[in-house]
This record gives structure tokens, sequence and C-alpha cells, in this order.
């Protein structure tokens, strides 16, 4: 009759309630346009461990993640960037982007990527006799 909604189908942005969206591929289109530069940081942090300048790259990729995080949580939710700067902290966040992924099923969407990608490879492979 009525579906009630469960306790983890929304978190708290301050005193805003924020479902936890199901990711349609227009949504997910959107995330992929905004994606720009969080894979690279991740990238260029872990190519500074250990060396004199890893402080720093991690201070200011730290920074430009968070923006870009901050930025896919917007697409995502529809909230303006400012109110979610405004009123997320960072568990908030961190528990919304856990709970997309978990109601998703992101992991599983991936792990059936990889193995669809692999098969496409190994075609072409068989086919043209080098790897993709």
């Amino acid at each position: 009759m009525f579906k009630r909604k469960k306790e983890t189908d929304f978190v708290y942005f301050g005193e805003q309630k924020v479902e936890i969206p199901t990711l349609n591929v227009g949504k997910w289109k959107l995330v992929m346009e905004n994606l720009e530069s969080l894979p690279q940081l991740l990238v260029n942090v872990l190519a500074a461990k250990g060396t004199d300048d890893f402080t720093a790259r991690l201070v200011v990729g730290t920074s430009i993640a968070l923006e870009e995080v901050v930025t896919l949580v917007a697409v995502v939710t529809g909230l303006d960037e400012q109110f979610i700067d405004d009123h997320a902290d960072l568990n908030s966040l961190v528990d919304f982007i856990t709970k997309t992924v978990k109601q998703n099923d992101l992991n599983e969407a991936a792990k059936k990527f990889r193995a669809m990608f692999a098969k496409i490879n190994k075609a072409a492979e068989n086919s043209v006799g080098t790897p993709l």
C-alpha cells in the first residue's frame, strides 16, 4: 500500500532532509560530466607519497576534492552548491555518498562493467591479435 521510507533513505544537511537518490541514466550522465579532476587528484597524491611535497599535495588535493564532491552531491540532489557548503558537514557528505553507493549497488555495477570490458577486450584480442 504505502511504502514508508526507512531511516537509511535520507541524510540531513543541517536541518534539511536529503533523500538518497536512485541514479538513473540522466543523473549518471550529469555525474560523469561533472567528474573533472577527482581521479587525477588521487593519482597525484598517491604518486607524491614519500616525497617532500606530499603534505602540500595532500592539502591542496583534499581541498579541490572536497569542492568536487560538493559539486557532485549538488548535481545528484539538485541542491545548490552554496547550500551544501553552508549546511552539510563532512560526516553527512560521507553518509550521503555511502548510502547512494549502497542504494544504487554501484559495487555490483562496477563488477559487471569490468567483466563486460574484459569480454570486449578478449574478443578484440582474438579478432585482431592485440589487446585494447
